[in-house]
């Protein structure tokens, strides 16, 4: 994994969640709340200018569960509860935001 920051990558802990464009804005911010229910560290929600985010006629964010460069981060992603609880909080948040889509539609 990397994501730029000038750090080691054992210091890399935690969940976030990255976006470029507004439209993947509201979705990094839905999900990210979720995330943060699991009790990992925050990292934040992140704008930045990734290639994959960036060069794409769809709506797109990324989510970060956790680092598999922190031994402890690792530890927590190989138990299955873990990437279940970690899926259920991308489906919440997902759902957050597309009703408040529909809500302004409305």
């Amino acid at each position: 994994h990397s994501t730029g920051w000038i750090r080691h990558p054992l210091e890399a802990v935690g969940t976030s969640t990255y976006y470029t464009h507004d439209q993947g804005r509201r979705f990094a911010n839905a999900v990210y709340p979720h995330l943060r229910e699991l009790g990992l560290e925050p990292e934040g929600r992140v704008h930045r200018s990734y290639f994959m985010t960036r060069q794409t006629g769809f709506v797109v964010f990324l989510v970060e569960g956790a680092f598999l460069s922190n031994p402890l981060d690792e530890m927590w992603l190989m138990q299955d509860q873990h990437l279940r609880q970690l899926a259920r909080a991308v489906l919440l948040g997902l759902t957050d935001a597309l009703e408040e889509i529909a809500r302004e539609g409305e």
